[in-house]
């Protein structure tokens, strides 16, 4: 990537703070008698499916007990493990039910279902399937500025599960962000106010970002399979500070993005062609 005059450098990089695993508030769970974590938000007294998330180092495991047939009918993973579930034993209330056979678990009488997703991340794409809707995300119904770290776990998290409609609601305007042809450097007064040209471009977009969050959005591009977005967000990643680029970026759950060799190595080339600092 060669230094182009629609793209500017910024006059100095400062280290960004990587940042640390947030600490839920007891305010967003109860702890039950078990010592699962019930989310006050996504727990739904008559549904029907409780789905257990991984635990952190800042919170346990978390419990969210929702509607199977919603969850199914937007996610077609969730829905062939709903319809392949072992029914429970006679033992247990006789209702259609869905756990592992070989280890079956309940939360108030409720079937449970482990995934590895953190709560945090599986609270935002919980959220946008019983709360707000795909329409709520799209830019076209929606001028509200989204976060990017919660656009971003909604998409990831739709991937993984198939949930095609919410995927592509939640990753549209992080794809406009990165593939817009204007260019709003052009309109500034100095060629070196890139922070300033990253805010205006956000606004027009009505995404809140950081320069450090560029990271994901390289390992989301490769993940969409979406090579429009490369150039913008590989070269955000080059004016980061040398450390961030190498040891990569904490999400908003503290797990750590970094770039793939490949995209690293990308990288330094262009920084050196750039003459910009490159990691040591």
């Amino acid at each position: 990537m060669a230094p182009s005059s629609e793209m500017p450098l910024p006059l100095g990089r400062t280290p960004s703070p990587i940042r640390s695993p947030p600490t839920e508030s007891s305010a967003d769970r109860t702890t039950t008698d078990v010592g699962i974590t019930k989310d006050a938000e996504l727990w739904f007294t008559d549904g029907n499916i409780v789905l257990l998330s991984s635990g952190t180092a800042s919170c346990g495991q978390v419990a969210f007990r929702v509607y199977k047939g919603i969850l199914s009918r937007a996610s077609p993973v969730f829905q062939d493990l709903f319809e392949h579930a072992v029914a429970p034993p006679e033992t247990v209330d006789p209702a259609p039910l869905a756990y592992v056979a070989d280890e079956p678990e309940f939360v108030d009488g409720c079937p449970t279902v482990k995934v590895t997703d953190s709560s945090i991340e599986m609270r935002h794409f919980l959220r946008a399937i019983f709360q707000s809707g795909t329409t709520s995300l799209s830019l076209s119904y929606n001028k509200t500025r989204q976060p990017f770290a919660h656009l971003a776990a909604i998409a990831r998290l739709a991937h993984k599960y198939q949930a095609d409609a919410l995927a592509a609601a939640a990753f549209e305007r992080i794809e406009m962000f990165f593939t817009a042809r204007q260019n709003p450097w052009s309109k500034l007064k100095s060629a070196y106010d890139y922070q300033e040209g990253l805010e205006i471009r956000g606004s027009q977009y009505a995404l809140s970002l950081r320069p450090e969050d560029a990271v994901e959005a390289v390992n989301l591009a490769r993940l969409f399979e979406k090579p429009l977005m490369l150039p913008l967000a590989l070269y955000m990643c080059c004016v980061l500070d040398p450390q961030l680029m190498r040891n990569g970026i904490a999400r908003e759950d503290g797990t750590l993005d970094r770039l793939s060799d490949d995209d690293f190595a990308r990288c330094i080339g262009a920084c050196l062609i750039m003459g910009l600092r490159v990691p040591q």
